[in-house]
């Protein structure tokens, strides 16, 4: 549902001496898409995958930009790139964040619903604005031009993401929460 701000967050061209945005055109390809690698994949379908081809060619990413449908091999595809989008315009806490900070990757998504909990800004990643697509722009050309950084935020989000999801971290925390709760009632908790 946010692929309009990711396709034209893409589209921008960002001039890093004057920090001016303004759209590729058919002479000046988005410089994401000229870094060596021939396409972008897209993984995933729905009824407005129609809409996003066309959009994507609209906006001439359609060679950059590769469809590829349902996968079975998301964690592959992860494992391969350099970073993850996500461009929602609301979300619960979606899975795909946790597969992408569990394969490493910094993580550049809308600060909509439970993103913030899991992407840390500017530590595991960067969160921006809903529909803010200069924001979103530059923070992915950011990524683009800093690898180091790009990895020691995905680091940081493998971590938070062990520390706070995995199933030993969500014992460790509901153990801590009812031994608080405990305290509070005036029970001492049973020692193992």
């Amino acid at each position: 549902e946010g692929e309009i701000e990711l396709f034209t967050a893409v589209a921008v061209v960002i001039d890093v001496t004057t920090g001016e945005c303004r759209y590729a055109n058919a002479g000046h390809p988005p410089p994401l898409l000229t870094d060596g690698v021939e396409h972008k994949p897209l993984v995933g379908t729905g009824p407005l995958r129609t809409s996003a081809e066309r959009l994507a060619a609209a906006l001439q990413l359609a060679g950059g930009v590769t469809f590829l449908g349902l996968r079975d091999d998301v964690a592959a595809l992860m494992q391969a790139a350099d970073a993850y989008v996500l461009a929602s315009r609301w979300e619960g806490l979606p899975m795909v964040l946790l597969e992408a900070a569990g394969a490493g990757l910094p993580i550049v998504a809308t600060d909509v619903g439970g993103n913030a909990s899991l992407v840390e800004r500017g530590v595991s990643g960067e969160l921006v604005p809903s529909g803010d697509v200069e924001v979103m722009a530059r923070r992915i050309a950011a990524l683009a031009g800093q690898p180091g950084q790009a990895r020691r935020m995905g680091h940081a989000g493998r971590q938070r993401a062990e520390q706070r999801f995995s199933l030993s971290g969500m014992v460790a925390a509901y153990q801590r929460l009812y031994e608080a709760e405990l305290e509070r009632a005036g029970i001492a908790p049973m020692q193992a």
